[in-house]
């Protein structure tokens, strides 16, 4: 049985436009009645509350009505696809995921080698969405939890590097942190590649756009000399797994034959589990 909206993130986009536009017409009415207040300085009575009365006793109550109309729609909806596809169901919901499994989950992916079969179809698209063009050139190497880095991923020639700090649970970031990654991995190791075309990546990964990396992870630590830069010299990419993760995965879902409906639907599920 078809239907316009047959997801759960269908839905609650559906739910979301239907907020959005309550909303913005309660603005708006807002808006109005301030425009017709008469601001006079200590002189309260000269307010004009009938229009305030309107708008409590008319629109409010008629917008209430249709948002409740609306979200009966969209629960009869779900119930329905609950019933057809289990919409609601994800089994990485019985689990608890915290930031080192995310980083293995993400590994497993990356790995070239791994149970899933897709050899390198998902590191070279996660290499060409940061950017590089030149994946071929050399041979990636995929770390997880390695030198306390999150994600690591390497090339020997021509020499780049790729850190991962994953924030997906939201944990409070360490004093120095990004810092002494950058150190460690870019800083020391490039100067043994300096005429190479080197190319470096620092990727924050969180689960939503209001966590940055704090100023104390990504200064210079009190004992390091004075010589280095005193804070990471190169740019912090902010990526979201609701938006880089998600463009990711679903572009690889692309090149996975249909019928490989338990890789798919993993990946479906592992999407679905940020939204």
């Amino acid at each position: 049985m078809g239907h316009d909206n047959d997801s759960l993130p269908d839905l609650l986009a559906e739910t979301e436009v239907i907020y959005k536009h309550f909303l913005d017409q309660q603005i708006s009415l807002l808006d109005s009645w301030s425009d017709s207040v008469c601001h006079q300085q200590n002189n309260l009575p000269s307010i004009d509350y009938s229009v305030l009365n309107s708008f409590h006793k008319k629109n409010n109550l008629d917008e209430l009505e249709n948002i409740f109309l609306g979200f009966k729609t969209i629960r009869q909806k779900e119930e329905l696809l609950s019933r057809e596809k289990s919409i609601r169901f994800n089994v990485l919901n019985f689990f608890h995921i915290d930031e080192t499994l995310h980083s293995k989950l993400l590994g497993f992916f990356l790995n070239d080698r791994a149970s899933h079969g897709q050899g390198d179809l998902f590191l070279k698209k996660f290499i060409e969405m940061l950017g590089y063009t030149d994946y071929d050139r050399g041979k990636w190497k995929v770390t997880i939890e390695k030198q306390k880095i999150d994600i690591l991923i390497e090339r020997k020639h021509p020499f780049s590097a790729v850190i991962i700090e994953n924030k997906s649970n939201g944990a409070y970031d360490q004093e120095n942190q990004i810092y002494r990654y950058w150190h460690k991995v870019i800083y020391n190791k490039s100067r043994e590649h300096i005429n190479e075309d080197c190319k470096f990546k620092i990727i924050y990964l969180v689960s939503n756009d209001g966590k940055l990396p704090s100023e104390n992870t990504l200064v210079r630590p009190v004992n390091f000399s004075q010589d280095l830069p005193g804070k990471v010299p190169i740019d912090v990419d902010i990526w979201n797994f609701n938006n880089q993760i998600q463009d990711w995965l679903e572009e690889c879902l692309s090149f996975i034959p249909d019928e490989n409906y338990r890789l798919k639907e993993y990946i479906q599920q592992y999407i679905e589990y940020w939204n």
